[in-house]
C-alpha cells in the first residue's frame, strides 16, 4: 500500500477457506512488526474472523497505515492467524502469516539561499548561508561544501571554504555555512562567488532527495573613489608671476587625500610637485625648470599654451582631470590689457581731462605684447615702438574710436574695444600754430634736462600725454596736456 503524507488508509488482507464446513469456523488474527514500526508506520491491531456454516465467503482484515512525509525505505509488517476453532472438524491453517508492504512515496529537497553582504573597509565579515531540508529523512544526510569564484577572486575578496553539512535522521534543523569576506578600500563592482553542495550521501535514499545548488554570494562594494574637478579648467599666468590652480576634490568615505601634478601634460607626474591640499601655488621659475615657456611661441599674447593633469588619491583609488595652462608674455606697461576678457566687446569707462590749447585726439590701435602693431587683417607688423616706419604703420591701422575733450574740462566716455587683445593709445595733435611733431605713440621719446622721457606715460590706470615737443629742452614737460583714466570692468574669473 502507498503510504500517503498524512492521515490513515487501510491495508486490507483477505482470508479464504477452501471448502464448506457444517459449523462456524473462527480464527484469531493480530499484527506484528517487521521493518515497519507499530504505532508510527501502522496501527497495531487484532481481532477474530468467522466463516459461517457452509460458507466459503472470503473474510477481510483491515490494518490502518499511518501517512507521513518522512523519506524512508519501504517497510513491512505481518498479520498472523492463530487460534483456529472448527469444533473438531478437519480444518487447518495452511498459510498463517500475511505480509504488508508500506510503499514510501515521500521526497525531499535540499536548498541553499543566496546571500548579499557589505564588504567593509578592513578585516573580515561573514556571509552566512542557510541550508534547508524540506522533509525529514530516516537516515543521516550529508553533503560536501566547496566555494568557487565567479567574478570575485578567491582568497582575495573572500576565503575559500571546504567543509560539510549534515542532517541527523528525522531532523530538518537548518544548517549554516559561513564564508569569510575580506574588506578593502578598493572601488570595484559588486562581485559574486558560489557555495556548492555536492556528494550527497543519504544511506541509499539519494534518489529521493533533490539538491538545489549553488548558493550565490554577492559582495556589495561600499567604497567610494575621490572625484576631482577644476575651479577653472583654463589657467593663465604672466611670466614672472605666481601660478595658482584650484581644484575641487570630494571623497565620500576618505578625508585624507593627496594630489599629484603633471604640469607639462606629458603623462608623467612631476615627483617634486605634490600637495596635501587641492590648491597648487607655484612660481614662474619653477615652471621654467619644468620646461614650460622656455621656448616662446610666436604668438601676440602667449609664450606657452598646453595642458596639465592633476591626480587625487585616497591611498587606494584615484581620479584625474585635465585643464589648460597658458603663460602670457609680460606686456609693455603702457599697453591697455584686455586679454583677460573673451573675444567680445569690452566697455571701458574712460575719463579725459585737458590742460592744453591744442585740440588733440586720443585714438587706439591693436598690438602684441611688445607693442608691435596688429594690422586690420590680424597680422603682426614686425616693427617695435619707435622703429622707423612705426608711426606710419600706426596711422594705417588706427581703430575708428576717437576721444576728444575741451581745454580745462573733464569728460567721461564709454568706449567699446574687442576683448582678448592688447591696445596702445596714440595722440593726434591739432595745433593752433605750426609745430614739428603732431603725432605721439608709445615709442616717442622726448629729451629733457632730466633725460629721455616718453611722450606717453602710465601710472596705474592713468595715461598722461605730452602734446608739444618744441618746448625749452632745459625744462621738463608737465605731461598733463591730456590725462586719460580707464575704469576697467571686472574680468571673468575663468576665461576659456
Amino acid at each position: 500500500i502507498i503510504e500517503g503524507d498524512s492521515g490513515q488508509k487501510n491495508a486490507v488482507f483477505t482470508v479464504t477457506m477452501s471448502n464448506q464446513v457444517d459449523v462456524p469456523v473462527t480464527v484469531n488474527w493480530a499484527t506484528a512488526p517487521n521493518t515497519a514500526t507499530q504505532g508510527i508506520d501502522y496501527v497495531g491491531s487484532s481481532g477474530v474472523i468467522t466463516f459461517n456454516p457452509r460458507s466459503t465467503t472470503p473474510q477481510t482484515i483491515s490494518v490502518p497505515v499511518i501517512g507521513d512525509t518522512v523519506v524512508e525505505f519501504n517497510e513491512t509488517f505481518f498479520v498472523n492467524l492463530s487460534g483456529l476453532n472448527a469444533q473438531g472438524r478437519n480444518v487447518s491453517i495452511v498459510d498463517p502469516q500475511g505480509s504488508g508492504t508500506i510503499t514510501d512515496d515521500d521526497t525531499a529537497t535540499i536548498t541553499i539561499n543566496n546571500r548579499e553582504i557589505v564588504e567593509g573597509d578592513s578585516g573580515q565579515t561573514f556571509a552566512n548561508f542557510t541550508v534547508n531540508l524540506s522533509n525529514p529523512v530516516a537516515t543521516n544526510v550529508t553533503l560536501n561544501v566547496v566555494t568557487t569564484p565567479d567574478t570575485a577572486t578567491e582568497n582575495e575578496d573572500y576565503n575559500r571554504v571546504t567543509s560539510s553539512v549534515s542532517f541527523a535522521p528525522l531532523s530538518t534543523t537548518p544548517q549554516t555555512i559561513s564564508v569569510p569576506v575580506n574588506g578593502d578600500n578598493l572601488v570595484e563592482n559588486d562581485e559574486t562567488f558560489f557555495v556548492n553542495l555536492n556528494s550527497l550521501n543519504a544511506g541509499g535514499l539519494e534518489g529521493r532527495i533533490t539538491v538545489n545548488s549553488p548558493g550565490i554570494g554577492t559582495i556589495i562594494d561600499d567604497d567610494f573613489a575621490p572625484e576631482i574637478t577644476l575651479e577653472c579648467p583654463c589657467n593663465i599666468i604672466t611670466e614672472g608671476d605666481t601660478l595658482i590652480i584650484d581644484a575641487i576634490a570630494t571623497d565620500e568615505d576618505d578625508q585624507v587625500l593627496s594630489y599629484k601634478w603633471d604640469l607639462d601634460g606629458d603623462g608623467d607626474y612631476d615627483e617634486n610637485i605634490t600637495t596635501d591640499t587641492s590648491t597648487l601655488n607655484i612660481d614662474y621659475q619653477k615652471l621654467q625648470d619644468l620646461g614650460i615657456g622656455v621656448n616662446p611661441l610666436e604668438d601676440p599674447i602667449y609664450r606657452y599654451q598646453g595642458t596639465f593633469n592633476v591626480e587625487v588619491s585616497d591611498g587606494t583609488n584615484t581620479d584625474t582631470t585635465s585643464g589648460t595652462l597658458k603663460v602670457k608674455h609680460k606686456p609693455l606697461e603702457k599697453l591697455i590689457d584686455l586679454t583677460g576678457f573673451d573675444n567680445a566687446d569690452v566697455s571701458l569707462d574712460i575719463t579725459l581731462s585737458r590742460d592744453a590749447s591744442f585740440d588733440s585726439i586720443i585714438g587706439f590701435y591693436r598690438t602684441d605684447y611688445q607693442g608691435k602693431i596688429i594690422d586690420n587683417q590680424g597680422q603682426v607688423i614686425d616693427l617695435l615702438p619707435g622703429a622707423p616706419g612705426y608711426e606710419d604703420a600706426v596711422k594705417a591701422n588706427l581703430l575708428p574710436q576717437e576721444l576728444k575733450v575741451r581745454d580745462k574740462e573733464t569728460v567721461t566716455i564709454e568706449v567699446d574695444l574687442l576683448g582678448g587683445a592688447y591696445y596702445a593709445p596714440v595722440l593726434t595733435i591739432k595745433p593752433t600754430f605750426k609745430i614739428s611733431d603732431t603725432f605721439a605713440t608709445i615709442g616717442d621719446i622726448v629729451n629733457t634736462r632730466l633725460g629721455s622721457q616718453s611722450r606717453i606715460m602710465r601710472n596705474d590706470n592713468i595715461w598722461s600725454f605730452e602734446d608739444w615737443t618744441d618746448f625749452d629742452r632745459d625744462s621738463n614737460g608737465n605731461f598733463n596736456d591730456i590725462v586719460m583714466g580707464i575704469d576697467f570692468p571686472q574680468p571673468p574669473s575663468c576665461l576659456c
